[in-house]
This record gives C-alpha cells, sequence and structure tokens, in this order.
C-alpha cells in the first residue's frame, strides 16, 4: 500500500545506487535499463527502467554495504502512462519483506513516464516495506510484470 510522500523526501540520498547494482559482481538483469530523471523536480537522479513486454524484466543484486540489520525497505515505483504493471520485490539469501520472501502491488500510471528518458515524475506517495534479517549476502530482485514500469529512490535503512 503506498504511503504519503513526506514534504521533506529527497529521492537523492537513496543508498540503493540502481547503476553500480547493474553491474556489481553477482548482480543480473535482463530488459532493465538506468535511465535519468527527477522526482517533483528534484535533481538529476537514476530511473530504473523495466520492460518486460517481450521478456522477463527484472534486477537482482546484492543489498548495499552497510545495510545488514536494516528495518525499512521504501521506492518510488510507477507505470508506464496509460499502465498498470505488477511490481514484485523479493528478498534472497536471508531476510523477509514484510514478513514475507517476496511482496506484489500495481504502480500507478503516471504521465511523466512516457516516451525515453529524462522522466519528469510528478509524485504525491511511495512504497514502504519492513524488512527482517537482512544480512550482508541479501539480495534484492525487483521485477515488473506485462507492462513497462520505474523505479527510483531505492532505500534500506
Amino acid at each position: 500500500t503506498p504511503v504519503p510522500l513526506p514534504s521533506d523526501f529527497d529521492p537523492t540520498t537513496a543508498n540503493f545506487d540502481i547503476l553500480s547494482a547493474m553491474s556489481a559482481s553477482g548482480s543480473s538483469h535482463n530488459k532493465a535499463d538506468g535511465n535519468t530523471g527527477d522526482i517533483n523536480g528534484s535533481e538529476t537522479i537514476t530511473i530504473l527502467k523495466l520492460d518486460p513486454r517481450k521478456a522477463q524484466a527484472y534486477l537482482e543484486a546484492p543489498v548495499p554495504a552497510g545495510v545488514a540489520g536494516a528495518t525499512k525497505l521504501s521506492m518510488v515505483a510507477v507505470s508506464w502512462k496509460g499502465d498498470s504493471a505488477e511490481i514484485i520485490v523479493t528478498i534472497k539469501n536471508g531476510g523477509t519483506i514484510n514478513g514475507q520472501e517476496s511482496v506484489s502491488f500495481t504502480a500507478p500510471s503516471n504521465d511523466g513516464a512516457s516516451f525515453s528518458a529524462p522522466f519528469h515524475l510528478t509524485l504525491t506517495e511511495y512504497y514502504e516495506f519492513t524488512l527482517d534479517g537482512i544480512t550482508d549476502e541479501s539480495v534484492i530482485r525487483i521485477e515488473a510484470k506485462s507492462k513497462r514500469a520505474l523505479v527510483a529512490a531505492v532505500n534500506f535503512e
């Protein structure tokens, strides 16, 4: 369930660097690209574009160094303009998300998610999940089913 975006939300402070994650040892991805854009006029950030129209679209990567014991995961996720994409977030190799291995939700359509980067997203909400048992070996997988989606500002706390 999405929660209201705090007034002091700053997507530039997220600790999961999408581009680094895509090239990290032990990571894998398919139909996932690092793009640029902004959220509510922020400084330019990296935005993960998932395009599952022809193949499974995902990014799977180790959690950032130093987040073992994290209890919260937050992120921004939207569907392509006019679409409704299912997003699945999975924690592997130690840990749970909302008491399970994975959670899924439907990301809302966003007018700024169209054509090509840079994407200019206007948002009033984001997603928060409860984590338990996150270790240095934990892996996060973010995937989209059937429709294009954008994910950004992924943060472990």
